[in-house]
């Protein structure tokens, strides 16, 4: 079974570290917990960016994201509110934050 999520999302801007370009559908990227990062040897998961949102200007967004390798990690650790960090290397290039589903209109 694949786990997924869904995040809000801010770019960091690339002058201070982040992408040059903002992210795109279908990407992978790296995450991991800020509560869990120093606690927990190799907190840190692959993740793709299935859907996305992103306004450039305000550098907001949000995402559905899948875990596409089978990493095993506590279900706690995909509670609505948990801080992430999205990485690519040493560079957190966007803070993220878990979301409820949000019901879309064709689905009722």
């Amino acid at each position: 079974m694949t786990v997924s999520m869904n995040i809000e999302f801010v770019m960091i801007p690339h002058q201070f570290g982040g992408r040059k370009y903002p992210f795109s559908k279908n990407m992978y990227s790296h995450v991991r917990w800020q509560r869990y990062f120093y606690q927990v040897p190799n907190s840190i998961r692959s993740i793709q960016l299935i859907e996305l949102e992103y306004d450039p200007q305000t550098r907001l967004g949000r995402a559905f994201c899948i875990f596409p390798f089978d990493d095993p990690f506590p279900q706690a650790w995909l509670e609505p509110g948990e801080l992430l960090e999205l990485c690519e290397g040493a560079h957190i290039v966007a803070v993220a934050k878990i979301v409820p589903t949000r019901l879309n209109s064709d689905q009722g």
